[in-house]
């Protein structure tokens, strides 16, 4: 049946209009589903090698291999064909399938019946299964996100706007080209006359639009490409083309940081376009940190001296000529200058093997020496020496075996860390499949033109992939052949620049976990000890000590509708977030709010003799925060600062040297300065032992680097090539050897054009007439011929080695300052224990313990007591008179104590004395002594909610009785006013306690093993259900358990075995005192197998297939704690656990 369309209008053509979009995903081009990178794990495979990730192994899975034989026969698909190379009908009808019945013959070997199936295809067989069972949903969970919408294919458009085409190309396939390519598409466009009247003007506007884009550095983005993945920088210079694109004068442009994201190489573009928007007649301000574009303005205004609290004044002015001349004035200006500089190491952390390769710095401030380029070998091809770039310092040249050059790693000794991180076959993107190698235990930065798919290699890939084989959960990596060299890494964090938090309570104090100890030690004032404060009474996050009004805030927030939350300085405590009573505790004059409204610098003077504050403290003050505030809002902070106060954090904390910290462009607003603490920082965390990687444009942190990675050549569909690797030498010597292989081509071109034409048999390097180089306009078949002569990768431009190369060259070395968080947390003279604070003044119930329970005592609120001291006395009095009884024990802030005069049974009564309102008196007794009922009835104490005279609430009885583990029974009153025991039934109950204590305290068949069964059992205690924290389900079975300990015993036979504990089980090794294995029993989530180590000795990624659950810490005396949660039986036969086990117990 014919189709007819209607008259199609500017609207059809825009997935922005309800007009024009795609009626499935309204003009979003992606739905919710799996993504076909998720499923296809290799498109280089075939379906019998399991491209498809998930099928089982045809070479191992017979049944598996029958149907998948009859499936790619049926529809007509070579199985052993490379999945890229099958058609897109053949890929759909793996994909989506059919209603087909498909037919397997009986197997002759097996003797298995044949059968019929129906192939619904992998997309409809994922979405239904997540749809009718949750475990198949949880198996699928990391198949499932965004994909290609499958009505439009990702097009957004209506199907009859998105076939039409102009000059053969349909607007969305146009979208998806880079912005160069799309200009070049619209600049080959010709025009009728008839033509140019009615698209000539759009033509040119969308020429002159574009040329724009490409001018500020953009020429990489593609039209289609979503805002929301922009960066701020990329945001900023769309509108910047935008408003040159309008030519309007007299206007004031304010930009901040429009160099975001922009790679040295194309701030000539920037810089152009804002001095055309200035000629125009405009006035243009920018927020700006970058070099070139300081000395390329007009007149610049140096904010300082300082950061924060310390800046705010304009310290000097004018054109960047005259800031130059101001270095003492302006900070600025000393960076501009060269007085102040973050300088070239002397050395890298990379080692060269042959000793003679190293640079030989032997000062600090000296020059790079010139000496023979690595690249300076005779080419294979012509037989001539290659040209080093003019000025181009090199490394001295290694022995002659490294040559030609494979693989950069081949120079230098094993890494820091013992490994090399190896990702391969990466494709993610415009991704090429080149292999990358990072160093363990150095400073690695990933550089490369903006879209070049550093981010792509690096966060969509690496990280997430490293994350994956340590945690076997998380986002799914981008597609890649290979991970490799994770076995000592524990864990990876990525550190950005978002906030620390969203509200008030969110600071520096809190993040960095200087809180805790601060906390700490106001619970151990003696004012804290008599009012009974806990360290909960000094957080602004819990109800008790802090202002109820703003919840600990110090502010209120304002909901304003339509606009923004406003937030506000609290009424009632005045933005001190506590309570008077919480306030009334001070330490050397400053309460626990003053504390909070101390700068970093000044907290630090006050706890400088503690080492468990001082050493967070330090290291925010070592790396520039020490203007900070305490108590700071993390909303306040800027991202750099956020960044720093989040490396600080991780600098401070008990590190053993095994993370992978990745940085996206952590420079990003940063000014001179504020980038040489933040190296400070990175280094630091690098002489951990840790493994930085950062993404980075700035050249002050490339030539810091161990080792420099460059993306490149070009952004898009031009780059995603890895164009150089090594130190940053190395990097300056693969430059000079692209410039000289292309003066080479240059001149034999030259040569060629002169002379004879050469053989045509062949496409010899020699031959060829290219001159400039880009991957597109290098042949496969030029590829491969050079690589085969050469045997060396294809040279490939590297502009970051081009821009290096005078700063490597002239700049003067030396070494950047390391900041080591172990030194200020070590004690040092006049430094005092958290631990022993307040135990040189006696407590008030130290010095006289009877007056304070029964006329002085405050309750745990801070609030005086209410319930009358006589009472107490009362019963006290009482037990005085029994010689069986010890003398009381008053030596407690909340609690008097009675006991046997032979201590055997245990305490006799605990009167708790810390409530407002009620005096609790808790018995023991012998088991079943007293029966509830009878005794409520004997002792008629009221309910608390028919006592008018209280102003305490419940229904529950006062009098309870309950047998508790042992062979005790316990009995709890509580009591107001004295009057209500000063009865003789309470006479009468007290002398039947006391004897019946006493019957039990001095018997001497006291049944050990109703005390502590697990000394009396041993194993068998250990293998009983007996002994979990509550009496839900265990979920792993006792056989497990006991297949754990014989698998122990098998290795440990030396061992000293430990099976009197209540939950744990240890082994310890001959002459040693503390255990190396240990096992706890009474968890129900798992059997948690812990392992201890020398410190750094083993990583995460060494055990990542172990068990159900892996962890790697610090143990409290400095050991190595490997903890391994085990649920089925399966896991602890595992070859692999019993590997690891020989290698923590060596036979």
């Amino acid at each position: 049946m014919p189709s007819t369309f209607q008259e199609l209008t500017p609207q059809n053509f825009s997935y922005n209009s309800p007009l024009g979009w795609c009626p499935a995903c309204q003009g979003l081009g992606v739905e919710r589903g799996t993504g076909q990178s998720a499923i296809i794990s290799n498109p280089n495979l075939s379906l019998n090698q399991r491209a498809v990730s998930f099928w089982p192994d045809p070479k191992t899975n017979r049944l598996f291999a029958r149907m998948l034989q009859a499936l790619t026969t049926t529809i007509g698909v070579d199985a052993d064909r490379p999945w890229y190379q099958l058609t897109p009908l053949q890929q759909r009808a793996i994909l989506y399938g059919s209603e087909q019945e498909i037919s397997v013959p009986s197997d002759p070997e097996t003797k298995q019946p044949g059968f019929r199936f129906v192939h619904k295809g992998i997309y409809p067989t994922i979405d239904e299964a997540t749809r009718v069972s949750y475990t198949h949903r949880a198996l699928f969970q990391d198949l499932v996100g965004e994909r290609p919408c499958s009505v439009c294919g990702g097009d957004r458009m209506r199907d009859d706007a998105a076939a039409v085409r102009l000059n053969d190309t349909t607007l969305p396939q146009l979208c998806r080209l880079p912005l160069t390519e799309t200009l070049e598409f619209l600049k080959g466009i010709k025009l009728s006359k008839e033509q140019k009247k009615v698209a000539g003007d759009l033509l040119s506007e969308a020429i002159h639009r574009l040329e724009f884009l490409v001018e500020v550095g953009l020429h990489y983005l593609t039209l289609d490409r979503s805002m929301p993945t922009l960066s701020g920088g990329e945001s900023q210079r769309i509108r910047l083309a935008g408003q040159i694109g309008r030519a309007l004068t007299g206007v004031l442009y304010v930009l901040d940081e429009p160099t975001i994201g922009l790679h040295p190489r194309d701030n000539g573009r920037l810089i152009g376009a804002l001095h055309r928007l200035r000629d125009l007649g405009n006035t243009v301000v920018l927020v700006e940190h970058d070099r070139e574009v300081l000395e390329a303005a007009d007149r610049l205004y140096d904010f300082g001296p300082g950061s924060g609290r310390n800046g705010g004044r304009v310290t000097a002015e004018g054109t960047p000529t005259e800031i130059l001349a101001m270095p003492e004035q302006s900070l600025t200006g000393a960076y501009l200058s060269g007085a102040k500089a973050i300088p070239v190491p002397e050395t890298r952390r990379l080692v060269r093997r042959d000793s003679t390769a190293t640079p030989a710095v032997k000062e600090t401030g000296k020059k790079t020496p010139k000496s023979k380029s690595l690249f300076n070998e005779p080419d294979p091809v012509s037989g001539k020496a290659l040209a080093a770039a003019p000025g181009v310092g090199a490394v001295s040249e290694p022995a002659a075996s490294t040559l030609p050059l494979t693989d950069m790693r081949s120079l230098y000794d094993i890494p820091p860390g013992g490994s090399w991180i190896e990702l391969t076959g990466a494709r993610q993107n415009n991704l090429r499949q080149d292999e990358l190698h990072i160093p363990t235990g150095a400073f690695t930065v990933v550089t490369g033109l903006s879209g070049s798919g550093k981010s792509s290699l690096i966060m969509e890939t690496l990280a997430r992939a490293v994350a994956r084989k340590l945690t076997r959960s998380g986002e799914a990596p981008g597609p890649h052949d290979d991970l490799r060299g994770t076995s000592k890494l524990n864990k990876v964090i990525l550190v950005d620049q978002s906030p620390l938090g969203t509200t008030p309570a969110s600071n520096p104090a809190t993040y960095t976990g200087v809180w805790e100890p601060i906390r700490d030690l106001f619970t151990r004032l003696p004012e804290a000890k008599i009012r009974g404060f806990k360290p909960a009474r000094f957080s602004f996050n819990r109800p008790g000590g802090r202002c109820d009004d703003c919840e600990g805030m110090g502010q209120k927030k304002i909901e304003m509708h339509f606009l923004p939350d406003v937030w506000v300085e609290c009424t009632t405590c005045r933005g001190k977030r506590f309570n008077q009573e919480t306030l009334t505790v001070q330490y050397k004059d400053h309460s626990i709010a003053d504390v909070l409204n101390l700068s970093i610098g000044q907290a630090l003077e006050l706890f400088g003799n503690i080492p468990k504050i001082r050493a967070p403290l330090a290291t925010l003050a070592a790396i520039g925060l020490d203007y900070l505030t305490l108590g700071q809002s993390a909303a306040t902070l800027s991202g750099g600062e956020a960044q720093r106060v989040k490396l600080a954090a991780e600098l401070a904390r008990p590190n053993n040297g095994q993370t992978l910290y990745i940085l996206d462009e952590p420079t990003t607003g940063l000014h001179f300065d504020d980038i040489s603490k933040l190296m400070k920082v990175l280094m630091s965390l690098v002489e951990q032992g840790n493994t930085v990687v950062v993404i980075e444009h700035n050249l002050d942190v490339i030539k810091t680097a161990d080792w420099v990675i460059d993306l490149g050549p070009e952004a898009g569909v031009d780059g995603g090539w890895i164009v150089a690797e090594g130190t940053p030498e190395d990097i300056v010597e693969q430059a000079a050897y692209y410039q000289g292989r292309m003066e080479e081509e240059a001149q034999g071109q030259g040569a060629r054009a002169k002379g004879k034409k050469g053989s045509q048999s062949s496409p010899s390097l020699t031959q060829s007439s290219l001159v400039t180089f880009t991957p597109t306009a290098w042949s496969e078949a030029r590829r491969e011929t050079y690589l085969s002569q050469t045997k060396r990768p294809v040279p490939i431009r590297s502009w970051t080695g081009e821009l290096l190369t005078p700063i490597i060259e002239n700049e003067t070395r030396g070494e950047i300052e390391i900041f080591r968080a172990e030194e200020a947390a070590k004690k040092q003279s006049g430094d005092i224990d958290l631990r022993h604070v307040g135990k040189d003044t006696a407590a008030p119930w130290q010095t006289d313990g009877r007056a304070w329970h029964t006329r002085d005592r405050i309750s745990h609120t801070g609030k005086p007591c209410r319930w009358e001291g006589p009472a107490l006395e009362l019963v006290i009095d009482a037990l005085a008179q029994r010689d069986e009884l010890a003398p009381v024990n008053w030596n407690h802030r909340s609690v008097v104590e009675v006991m046997s005069t032979e201590k055997a049974g245990g305490w006799f009564l605990h009167a708790q004395t810390g409530d407002e309102w009620l005096l609790t008196l808790k018995f023991r007794v012998k088991k079943g002594t007293f029966d509830e009922a009878a005794l409520q009835k004997q002792l008629p104490l009221k309910p608390l909610d028919q006592l008018d005279e209280l102003p305490v609430y419940g229904r529950g009885d006062r009098v309870k009785v309950k047998n508790i583990k042992g062979p005790f029974q316990e009995v709890t009153i509580t009591v107001h006013w004295a009057r209500e025991i000063d009865t003789p039934a309470f006479q009468k109950f007290l002398a039947s306690a006391v004897n019946s204590y006493r019957q039990q305290s001095t018997a001497a068949a006291l049944v050990v093993g109703d005390l502590a069964p697990w000394k009396v059992l041993g194993r068998k205690w250990h293998l009983s259900r007996k002994g979990f924290p509550s009496a839900k389900r265990v979920d792993w079975d006792a056989e497990t358990l006991d297949q754990l300990f014989t698998l122990i015993e098998s290795i440990a036979k030396d061992s000293t075995t430990e099976w009197g504990g209540k939950q744990t089980v240890t082994w310890t090794r001959p002459g040693e005192s503390k255990p190396a294995i240990e096992v706890h029993t009474k968890r129900r989530t798992s059997i948690d197998l812990e392992l201890y180590a020398p410190a750094g000795t083993f990583g995460l990624g060494q055990i990542a297939t172990l068990g159900e659950t892996r962890e790697v810490d610090t143990a409290r005396d400095g050991r190595q704690a490997i903890r391994i949660g085990l649920v089925a039986a399966s896991q602890v036969s595992d070859t692999d656990l019993k590997k690891f086990l020989k290698q923590i117990w060596p036979v």
